[in-house]
């Protein structure tokens, strides 16, 4: 093996002329200071964005593993939709994030030669995917339904295949966690800041939304955050899912300081959660941590450190609990009297939405009305239910039944089959790091849990904002099969057991 020249860096592959790099970037860096500066005159805002994509471009020539981390960064912060809606950025440039990742994938496939990772809940997702385009041939609306299936393509398909064949290394499936954990953590400490200051009406350049800066009015009289998402369920529901992720990622970490800051970050996103004041989010974060018992995926401290989060919580907004304990009115539902005054008429008009998609699933029962149609169908089945019904359209509210209602038990089997392959494969890797490398069995458990917290929220949210899904589903596929790797190759005795894990000792 031949030695690097001092300052360079070895690439596997070929190696450009560092001359012709250089100019090249030169080039890049004089056209892009002179558009930044056409703009800064005009929109401050949209020069910084120049700047920061300036940056990333030349870190991602530099090392283009880097992509995967602005992507990542980039669609969980919700950035791209919040400079297309509040500072004019183009519509098709949002929408391209994720195209960002192809300049890595050529890079791995035809420089360093990598083989195209097929995650085993990819044929799902295809299977998926075949299911919507049926669907969406016998919809009542084709034109909405098509639309829908694109969305799907670009933000589920497309997402997924190129997150999975991006991040490849135990280094890339660490990094990423911590992006997730750092946006994460920025966003709590925005929402917190606004609570204290109570600068409700400054949306803090669209990533501090409020319920009534997006709707003009509060649902309960008070006001709710709704962060990047500018939905106030959604925005718990995201915050939620890096709770765990957090906490697992912090006893992956060895050094005192870094897992201070990991549940720093943990309590953050709970936090900011809180401030939602979202009651299937506490519903949610209940089940994840009666699964972290139950799957004793986590030790004891574990669970005594969710539940002092828990507690630090709700002491920090006791707003909180006194909206949690109003879900008991739902029992009313599940009597024999009628509901009365003490139900919370959201509540009922959820139970409305569940029961009207469950209506629609059975006269649909194999591919469904189509991708994004049930809200097409609501009215027509909702003045049977008679709950609560109101006079538009309405979503399903429930994860589930929206997808039995819209792609019929074939969709929804296909769907639920990516998510169980998924959760099957981070167990294995879990399970075959925990002796050799606790600190990716750690990460798989995290990314794990993850999952599960969102599946529970699911219960209560249909699918909508799905990038938030497939992405959270992608980096689960390729930690599972970083993860499972590396176990392999670091134990001798895994290369019989751990089929389905590609052993690659280089790599790993």
């Amino acid at each position: 093996m031949t030695t690097a020249a001092a300052g360079q860096v070895p690439i596997p592959g070929t190696k450009p002329s560092r001359s012709v790099v250089a100019l090249l970037a030169l080039a890049m860096v004089i056209a892009a200071a002179l558009a930044i500066g056409s703009f800064a005159a005009h929109d401050p805002i949209f020069a910084l964005v120049g700047v920061v994509g300036l940056l990333a471009t030349v870190m991602v020539a530099g090392r283009p593993e880097a992509a995967a981390l602005i992507v990542v960064g980039l669609i969980y912060s919700n950035a791209p939709v919040v400079f297309v809606t509040f500072h004019g950025l183009p519509l098709a440039i949002g929408a391209a994030v994720p195209f960002i990742l192809v300049a890595p994938l050529a890079y791995d496939l035809l420089v360093r030669r990598e083989r195209i990772v097929v995650t085993p809940a990819l044929p799902w997702i295809v299977v998926y995917l075949v299911v919507l385009i049926v669907s969406t041939i016998g919809s009542r609306d084709t034109g909405d339904a098509a639309s829908a299936l694109s969305a799907f393509v670009i933000e589920g398909l497309a997402l997924y295949i190129l997150v999975t064949n991006t991040i490849r290394s135990p280094g890339a499936v660490r990094a990423v966690v911590w992006v997730l954990l750092i946006v994460g953590a920025i966003l709590g400490a925005l929402s917190l800041f606004q609570q204290i200051t109570e600068t409700y009406t400054n949306a803090y350049f669209g990533f501090a939304q409020t319920e009534s800066s997006v709707t003009g009015t509060t649902s309960t009289g008070i006001e709710r955050l709704a962060g990047p998402i500018g939905e106030k369920n959604r925005y718990a529901q995201i915050m939620l899912m890096l709770v765990p992720l957090a906490i697992m990622q912090a006893t992956a970490e060895r050094r005192r300081g870094v897992k201070l800051v990991a549940l720093g970050c943990a309590a953050l996103a709970a936090i900011a959660t809180a401030l939602t004041f979202s009651r299937g989010a506490a519903l949610a974060a209940a089940i994840v941590l009666l699964a972290m018992v139950a799957l004793r995926y986590v030790r004891l401290t574990h669970v005594l450190a969710a539940i002092a989060l828990i507690t630090i919580v709700l002491l920090a907004v006791p707003q909180y609990g006194e909206r949690v304990t109003s879900v008991g009115a739902l029992l009313s539902l599940l009597s024999d009297e009628p509901p009365g005054a003490e139900t919370d008429n959201s509540l009922l008009s959820r139970a409305t939405e569940n029961l009207t998609a469950l209506s629609v699933w059975a006269d649909h029962p194999i591919v469904g009305v189509g991708p994004g149609e049930f809200p097409a169908y609501y009215r027509d089945y909702a003045d049977e239910i008679g709950l609560s019904v109101r006079a538009q359209d309405r979503e399903a509210h429930n994860l589930y039944l929206g997808i039995a209602a819209e792609s019929g038990s074939l969709g929804l089997i296909a769907f639920l089959g990516a998510v169980v392959v998924t959760l099957w494969q981070l167990s294995r890797a879990r399970r075959a790091a925990l002796r050799t490398r606790p600190d990716l069995a750690a990460i798989a458990t995290g990314f794990l849990l993850s999952i599960v917290a969102y599946l529970a929220s699911g219960l209560f949210l249909h699918l909508s904002y799905a990038r938030y899904y497939w992405l959270l589903l992608a980096l689960g596929g390729a930690a599972a099969m970083v993860i499972g790797r590396v176990a392999a190759a670091a134990d001798d005795s895994g290369r019989g057991r751990l089929t389905g894990f590609r052993v690659d000792a280089d790599r790993a």
